[in-house]
Protein backbone atom coordinates (compact mmCIF):
# COMPACT_ATOMS: atom_id res chain seq x y z
CA UNK A 1 0.00 0.00 0.00
CA UNK A 2 1.27 3.72 -0.87
CA UNK A 3 0.42 7.05 0.15
CA UNK A 4 0.89 10.54 -1.13
CA UNK A 5 -0.72 13.78 -0.59
CA UNK A 6 -2.25 16.08 -2.95
CA UNK A 7 -4.58 19.04 -3.12
CA UNK A 8 -7.28 19.77 -5.89
CA UNK A 9 -5.21 23.15 -7.45
CA UNK A 10 -1.91 22.66 -9.23
CA UNK A 11 1.60 21.73 -7.61
CA UNK A 12 2.81 25.20 -7.49
CA UNK A 13 0.75 26.68 -5.25
CA UNK A 14 2.88 24.60 -2.36
CA UNK A 15 5.69 26.84 -3.30
CA UNK A 16 3.75 29.65 -2.69
CA UNK A 17 2.71 28.39 1.22
CA UNK A 18 6.49 28.06 1.56
CA UNK A 19 7.13 31.17 0.63
CA UNK A 20 4.50 32.88 2.45
CA UNK A 21 6.11 31.54 5.52
CA UNK A 22 9.49 32.36 4.88
CA UNK A 23 8.70 35.97 4.63
CA UNK A 24 7.01 36.12 7.44
CA UNK A 25 9.58 34.44 9.53
CA UNK A 26 12.18 36.56 8.36
CA UNK A 27 10.17 39.95 9.16
CA UNK A 28 9.32 38.82 12.36
CA UNK A 29 13.08 37.69 13.71
CA UNK A 30 15.73 39.20 11.23
CA UNK A 31 14.30 42.72 11.07
CA UNK A 32 12.49 43.49 14.32
CA UNK A 33 15.37 45.36 16.40
CA UNK A 34 13.33 44.20 19.99
CA UNK A 35 14.70 41.06 20.25
CA UNK A 36 17.98 42.25 19.84
CA UNK A 37 17.73 44.37 23.13
CA UNK A 38 16.44 41.40 24.85
CA UNK A 39 19.51 39.39 24.57
CA UNK A 40 17.85 36.02 22.82
CA UNK A 41 20.99 33.79 21.94
CA UNK A 42 21.39 33.40 18.18
CA UNK A 43 20.55 29.46 18.53
CA UNK A 44 16.69 30.05 19.70
CA UNK A 45 16.27 33.17 17.57
CA UNK A 46 16.73 30.39 14.36
CA UNK A 47 14.96 27.82 16.26
CA UNK A 48 12.09 30.10 16.86
CA UNK A 49 12.23 31.87 12.98
CA UNK A 50 12.38 27.72 12.04
CA UNK A 51 8.86 27.05 13.86
CA UNK A 52 7.21 30.45 12.94
CA UNK A 53 8.44 29.30 9.22
CA UNK A 54 7.30 25.88 9.56
CA UNK A 55 3.48 26.62 11.21
CA UNK A 56 2.70 29.65 8.80
CA UNK A 57 3.50 27.24 5.64
CA UNK A 58 1.61 24.62 7.24
CA UNK A 59 -1.41 26.74 8.29
CA UNK A 60 -1.31 28.03 4.32
CA UNK A 61 -0.91 24.53 2.81
CA UNK A 62 -4.18 23.38 5.18
CA UNK A 63 -6.05 26.13 3.56
CA UNK A 64 -5.63 24.83 -0.20
CA UNK A 65 -7.64 21.80 1.37
CA UNK A 66 -5.12 18.78 0.75
CA UNK A 67 -6.17 15.24 0.97
CA UNK A 68 -3.99 11.78 1.66
CA UNK A 69 -4.50 9.29 -1.59
CA UNK A 70 -4.06 5.73 -0.60
CA UNK A 71 -2.90 3.01 -3.32
CA UNK A 72 -3.37 -0.43 -2.65
CA UNK A 73 -3.26 -3.63 -4.87
CA UNK A 74 -6.11 -6.65 -3.87
CA UNK A 75 -5.92 -9.79 -5.65
CA UNK A 76 -9.70 -11.12 -5.79
CA UNK A 77 -10.05 -14.55 -6.80
CA UNK A 78 -12.79 -14.58 -10.08
CA UNK A 79 -16.30 -16.61 -9.87
CA UNK A 80 -16.93 -19.95 -11.60
CA UNK A 81 -20.49 -20.42 -12.01
CA UNK A 82 -22.02 -23.65 -12.52
CA UNK A 83 -25.67 -23.37 -13.90
CA UNK A 84 -27.10 -27.15 -13.80
CA UNK A 85 -30.30 -27.55 -16.24
CA UNK A 86 -32.80 -29.39 -13.76
CA UNK A 87 -36.10 -29.97 -15.83
CA UNK A 88 -37.15 -33.46 -16.41
CA UNK A 89 -36.17 -33.86 -20.10
CA UNK A 90 -32.85 -34.28 -18.51
CA UNK A 91 -33.66 -37.72 -17.47
CA UNK A 92 -33.85 -39.04 -20.74
CA UNK A 93 -30.02 -38.91 -21.12
CA UNK A 94 -29.96 -41.44 -18.14
CA UNK A 95 -32.28 -43.70 -20.03
CA UNK A 96 -35.40 -43.14 -18.15
CA UNK A 97 -34.35 -42.41 -14.29
CA UNK A 98 -31.22 -45.08 -14.76
CA UNK A 99 -29.74 -44.17 -10.86
CA UNK A 100 -26.28 -45.56 -11.38
CA UNK A 101 -25.62 -42.80 -14.09
CA UNK A 102 -27.49 -40.32 -12.21
CA UNK A 103 -25.28 -40.81 -9.14
CA UNK A 104 -21.83 -41.20 -11.34
CA UNK A 105 -22.83 -37.55 -13.16
CA UNK A 106 -23.88 -36.38 -9.61
CA UNK A 107 -20.27 -37.33 -8.53
CA UNK A 108 -18.20 -35.86 -11.17
CA UNK A 109 -19.97 -32.58 -10.92
CA UNK A 110 -19.15 -31.91 -7.26
CA UNK A 111 -15.77 -33.41 -8.18
CA UNK A 112 -15.67 -30.46 -10.65
CA UNK A 113 -16.92 -27.87 -8.24
CA UNK A 114 -14.03 -29.27 -5.85
CA UNK A 115 -11.35 -29.10 -8.29
CA UNK A 116 -12.09 -25.53 -9.45
CA UNK A 117 -13.01 -24.14 -5.75
CA UNK A 118 -9.22 -24.87 -4.93
CA UNK A 119 -8.49 -21.61 -7.49
CA UNK A 120 -11.63 -19.29 -8.17
CA UNK A 121 -14.68 -18.72 -6.10
CA UNK A 122 -17.50 -21.26 -7.32
CA UNK A 123 -21.18 -20.94 -7.15
CA UNK A 124 -23.65 -23.57 -7.78
CA UNK A 125 -27.64 -22.69 -9.06
CA UNK A 126 -29.88 -25.26 -10.84
CA UNK A 127 -32.79 -24.02 -13.04
CA UNK A 128 -36.21 -24.71 -14.80
CA UNK A 129 -38.94 -22.15 -14.57
CA UNK A 130 -36.37 -20.59 -12.32
CA UNK A 131 -33.33 -19.67 -11.04
CA UNK A 132 -32.44 -21.50 -7.61
CA UNK A 133 -29.65 -21.42 -5.58
CA UNK A 134 -28.60 -25.07 -5.25
CA UNK A 135 -28.17 -28.03 -7.04
CA UNK A 136 -30.74 -30.67 -5.63
CA UNK A 137 -29.94 -33.50 -8.87
CA UNK A 138 -34.28 -34.18 -8.69
CA UNK A 139 -34.62 -32.66 -12.17
CA UNK A 140 -38.09 -32.24 -11.62
CA UNK A 141 -38.83 -29.14 -13.66
CA UNK A 142 -41.63 -29.34 -15.96
CA UNK A 143 -40.26 -25.91 -17.78
CA UNK A 144 -36.90 -24.56 -19.31
CA UNK A 145 -35.71 -21.01 -19.00
CA UNK A 146 -32.30 -20.82 -20.41
CA UNK A 147 -32.54 -17.16 -21.25
CA UNK A 148 -33.92 -16.08 -18.26
CA UNK A 149 -31.35 -17.74 -16.10
CA UNK A 150 -28.61 -16.53 -18.09
CA UNK A 151 -30.27 -12.97 -17.20
CA UNK A 152 -30.88 -13.15 -13.48
CA UNK A 153 -26.83 -14.03 -13.06
CA UNK A 154 -26.35 -11.04 -15.55
CA UNK A 155 -28.46 -8.63 -13.01
CA UNK A 156 -26.53 -10.61 -9.94
CA UNK A 157 -22.85 -10.80 -11.12
CA UNK A 158 -23.02 -7.23 -12.79
CA UNK A 159 -19.66 -5.41 -12.94
CA UNK A 160 -17.91 -8.77 -10.35
CA UNK A 161 -14.92 -10.20 -11.45
CA UNK A 162 -16.23 -13.85 -13.49
CA UNK A 163 -13.89 -16.12 -15.02
CA UNK A 164 -16.40 -18.43 -16.96
CA UNK A 165 -20.06 -19.87 -16.74
CA UNK A 166 -20.35 -23.80 -17.05
CA UNK A 167 -23.80 -24.55 -18.18
CA UNK A 168 -24.80 -27.90 -18.04
CA UNK A 169 -27.76 -28.86 -19.98
CA UNK A 170 -29.21 -30.82 -22.94
CA UNK A 171 -30.47 -27.78 -24.77
CA UNK A 172 -33.55 -28.29 -24.80
CA UNK A 173 -35.88 -25.25 -23.71
CA UNK A 174 -39.27 -24.44 -24.07
CA UNK A 175 -39.91 -20.94 -22.26
CA UNK A 176 -38.16 -17.76 -22.91
CA UNK A 177 -36.23 -16.79 -25.81
CA UNK A 178 -33.33 -18.28 -27.96
CA UNK A 179 -30.31 -18.25 -24.95
CA UNK A 180 -27.74 -17.51 -28.00
CA UNK A 181 -29.32 -14.41 -28.30
CA UNK A 182 -29.91 -13.28 -25.09
CA UNK A 183 -28.00 -10.92 -23.19
CA UNK A 184 -24.57 -11.73 -21.85
CA UNK A 185 -23.72 -8.35 -19.97
CA UNK A 186 -21.15 -10.56 -17.65
CA UNK A 187 -18.72 -10.28 -20.46
CA UNK A 188 -17.59 -13.59 -19.97
CA UNK A 189 -16.87 -17.05 -21.59
CA UNK A 190 -19.51 -19.78 -21.55
CA UNK A 191 -18.86 -23.65 -21.06
CA UNK A 192 -21.19 -26.55 -21.30
CA UNK A 193 -21.89 -29.73 -20.38
CA UNK A 194 -23.91 -31.51 -23.16
CA UNK A 195 -26.35 -33.64 -21.56
CA UNK A 196 -29.10 -35.52 -22.70
CA UNK A 197 -30.20 -38.06 -25.53
CA UNK A 198 -28.48 -37.15 -28.84
CA UNK A 199 -31.66 -38.54 -30.80
CA UNK A 200 -34.27 -35.57 -32.25
CA UNK A 201 -36.77 -35.71 -29.90
CA UNK A 202 -40.50 -34.13 -31.07
CA UNK A 203 -41.61 -31.15 -29.30
CA UNK A 204 -44.81 -28.94 -30.17
CA UNK A 205 -44.35 -25.54 -28.34
CA UNK A 206 -47.35 -22.83 -27.77
CA UNK A 207 -44.70 -20.01 -27.32
CA UNK A 208 -46.62 -16.77 -27.37
CA UNK A 209 -50.35 -15.80 -27.03
CA UNK A 210 -50.85 -12.26 -27.36
CA UNK A 211 -53.94 -10.38 -26.52
CA UNK A 212 -55.76 -7.23 -25.05
CA UNK A 213 -56.54 -7.78 -21.46
CA UNK A 214 -59.92 -5.70 -22.00
CA UNK A 215 -62.58 -5.90 -24.20
CA UNK A 216 -66.43 -4.73 -24.77
CA UNK A 217 -69.11 -7.13 -24.87
CA UNK A 218 -70.65 -7.66 -28.23
CA UNK A 219 -67.22 -7.01 -29.75
CA UNK A 220 -64.87 -8.91 -31.94
CA UNK A 221 -61.70 -9.74 -30.24
CA UNK A 222 -58.26 -11.12 -31.83
CA UNK A 223 -55.78 -13.26 -30.23
CA UNK A 224 -52.87 -13.64 -31.82
CA UNK A 225 -50.65 -17.72 -31.45
CA UNK A 226 -47.03 -18.24 -31.67
CA UNK A 227 -46.85 -21.10 -32.27
CA UNK A 228 -43.21 -23.78 -32.83
CA UNK A 229 -42.43 -27.56 -33.99
CA UNK A 230 -39.53 -29.19 -33.64
CA UNK A 231 -39.00 -32.34 -35.59
CA UNK A 232 -42.39 -32.81 -36.44
CA UNK A 233 -42.33 -32.70 -40.31
CA UNK A 234 -45.62 -34.17 -42.11
CA UNK A 235 -47.54 -33.94 -38.61
CA UNK A 236 -50.90 -32.30 -37.45
CA UNK A 237 -52.06 -30.59 -34.56
CA UNK A 238 -55.36 -29.58 -33.89
CA UNK A 239 -55.82 -25.81 -32.48
CA UNK A 240 -58.44 -25.64 -29.38
CA UNK A 241 -60.05 -22.51 -27.84
CA UNK A 242 -61.99 -23.22 -24.77
CA UNK A 243 -63.84 -20.88 -23.04
CA UNK A 244 -63.61 -21.93 -19.13
CA UNK A 245 -66.77 -21.33 -16.33
CA UNK A 246 -66.04 -23.39 -13.25
CA UNK A 247 -65.99 -26.73 -14.28
CA UNK A 248 -67.85 -26.22 -17.77
CA UNK A 249 -65.80 -26.02 -20.60
CA UNK A 250 -66.59 -24.54 -24.02
CA UNK A 251 -65.37 -24.75 -27.62
CA UNK A 252 -65.32 -21.89 -29.52
CA UNK A 253 -62.50 -22.56 -32.25
CA UNK A 254 -60.47 -25.60 -33.46
CA UNK A 255 -58.24 -25.45 -36.83
CA UNK A 256 -56.17 -28.20 -37.82
CA UNK A 257 -52.28 -27.39 -38.32
CA UNK A 258 -50.11 -29.00 -40.89
CA UNK A 259 -46.41 -29.03 -39.81
CA UNK A 260 -43.98 -28.83 -42.82
CA UNK A 261 -40.05 -29.57 -42.02
CA UNK A 262 -38.07 -30.29 -39.22
CA UNK A 263 -38.42 -26.39 -37.27
CA UNK A 264 -41.77 -25.13 -37.62
CA UNK A 265 -42.93 -21.92 -36.62
CA UNK A 266 -46.51 -20.14 -37.84
CA UNK A 267 -48.44 -17.04 -36.31
CA UNK A 268 -52.39 -17.64 -36.13
CA UNK A 269 -54.71 -14.68 -35.38
CA UNK A 270 -58.00 -16.17 -34.01
CA UNK A 271 -61.70 -13.89 -34.02
CA UNK A 272 -63.80 -14.44 -31.29
CA UNK A 273 -66.86 -12.39 -30.08
CA UNK A 274 -67.61 -10.93 -26.50
CA UNK A 275 -70.59 -12.27 -26.00
CA UNK A 276 -70.60 -12.64 -21.62
CA UNK A 277 -69.49 -9.97 -19.17
CA UNK A 278 -66.76 -10.06 -16.55
CA UNK A 279 -63.58 -11.94 -16.59
CA UNK A 280 -63.50 -14.80 -18.94
CA UNK A 281 -61.51 -17.61 -18.72
CA UNK A 282 -59.84 -18.91 -22.18
CA UNK A 283 -57.87 -22.01 -22.48
CA UNK A 284 -55.31 -22.80 -25.85
CA UNK A 285 -54.81 -25.94 -26.62
CA UNK A 286 -52.64 -27.76 -28.97
CA UNK A 287 -53.25 -31.32 -29.54
CA UNK A 288 -50.32 -34.19 -29.01
CA UNK A 289 -48.55 -35.13 -31.79
CA UNK A 290 -47.48 -38.67 -32.06
CA UNK A 291 -44.08 -39.83 -29.55
CA UNK A 292 -43.72 -35.97 -28.50
CA UNK A 293 -41.86 -35.88 -25.28
CA UNK A 294 -43.86 -33.13 -23.20
CA UNK A 295 -47.10 -31.49 -23.87
CA UNK A 296 -46.69 -29.02 -20.72
CA UNK A 297 -45.86 -26.18 -23.44
CA UNK A 298 -48.95 -27.16 -25.51
CA UNK A 299 -51.51 -25.32 -23.12
CA UNK A 300 -51.78 -21.75 -22.03
CA UNK A 301 -54.72 -19.89 -20.41
CA UNK A 302 -55.55 -16.32 -20.38
CA UNK A 303 -57.93 -13.66 -18.77
CA UNK A 304 -59.83 -10.95 -20.44
CA UNK A 305 -62.28 -8.85 -18.67
CA UNK A 306 -65.12 -8.18 -21.13
CA UNK A 307 -66.74 -4.71 -20.15
CA UNK A 308 -69.86 -2.83 -21.42
CA UNK A 309 -69.41 0.31 -22.42
CA UNK A 310 -71.89 3.31 -22.56
CA UNK A 311 -72.85 5.93 -25.18
CA UNK A 312 -73.62 9.11 -23.77
CA UNK A 313 -76.13 10.99 -26.32
CA UNK A 314 -75.96 14.68 -25.71
CA UNK A 315 -77.65 17.48 -27.93
CA UNK A 316 -76.65 21.45 -28.53
CA UNK A 317 -78.76 24.05 -28.50
CA UNK A 318 -77.80 26.54 -31.01
CA UNK A 319 -78.95 30.22 -30.53
CA UNK A 320 -79.32 31.97 -33.61
CA UNK A 321 -80.28 35.33 -32.23
CA UNK A 322 -77.12 35.42 -30.49
CA UNK A 323 -75.15 34.32 -33.21
CA UNK A 324 -76.51 36.64 -35.82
Amino acid sequence: MTFDIGTELPFWFISICILVGAVYALALYFKDQKLKSLGIPAWLKYLMAFLRFFVVSLIAFLLLGPFVRSKFRKVEQPYIIILQDNSSSILTGFKNNNQSKQLTYKGDLEQLTNDLSKDYKVKTYSFGEKLNDKIDFKFSDQATNISEAIEELNIKYLNQNIGAIILASDGNYNQGINPIYSSNQLNTHIYTIALGDTTFTKDLILQKVRHNKIVYINNKFSIFLDIQAYYCNNEQTKVSINRINKNEKKLLFQDIVNIKGAYYEKQIPIVLNANKTGIQHYQITLSKIKNETTIINNVKDIFINSCLYFISNTSVRLNFNNIL
